[in-house]
């Protein structure tokens, strides 16, 4: 063989060599991130894990959204409620001095087909102590079952003047009781 074969085929095996060498190397190199890349993934127990937890977490949140719901809602069912007594009690206002006694219905005299689950009772009682007053107190029944129960309460004084005497007063105060006009009250000193 000649010389420059010869040389060249060292050169060839060496620098080849270190080549391959190189190229091991790396490959080994590739391998151990892959096997590292396959340690650092989730296994399939994890992956449902986090999944179950997230699940929960989102039905804890879509609660919370029925929550507010029910709320809106029954703030909205208050405030007709409210709407629909102060209406009533507009309406015995005008009557100036309501009639005594117990009335009830729905609303749809007033609002045909508006409100469907809402009724009213409104009771008018004669005041204790003056007889020119009365108590008008309204109630608007509403919710599921007509549960849920709205009321207002109002004083009414009467337009008609009421004349008070003394004689119309002797039977509510003793002090004048079984007296006659210019006679002296009980326990009052005599005139000289």
């Amino acid at each position: 063989m000649s010389q420059g074969f010869k040389t060249f085929a060292k050169f060839f095996s060496e620098t080849f060599g270190e080549i391959c060498a190189e190229a091991c190397a790396n490959l080994r190199e590739a391998a151990e991130k892959i096997a590292h890349a396959g340690r650092a993934g989730f296994t399939l127990i994890e992956v449902l894990i986090a999944i179950t937890v997230l699940g929960i977490a989102l039905l804890a949140l879509l609660s919370l959204e029925h929550q507010d719901l029910q709320s809106v809602i029954r703030g909205q069912e208050i405030t007709r409620a409210s709407m629909l007594a102060q209406a009533l009690m507009t309406q015995a206002e005008l009557e100036r001095f309501p009639q005594l006694g117990t009335t009830s219905g729905n609303f749809d005299q007033f609002y045909p087909g508006r409100y469907p689950d809402f009724r009213w009772t409104r009771s008018v009682e004669p005041s204790q102590a003056f007889p020119d007053l009365r108590k008008v107190e309204i109630h608007v029944l509403y919710g599921p079952r007509l549960g849920r129960d709205y009321g207002v309460v109002e004083f009414m004084h009467s337009p008609v003047p009421q004349v008070v005497t003394p004689q119309s007063l002797a039977p509510q105060n003793p002090a004048l009781q079984d007296s006659q006009p210019g006679a002296e009250a009980p326990g009052a000193a005599p005139a000289d």
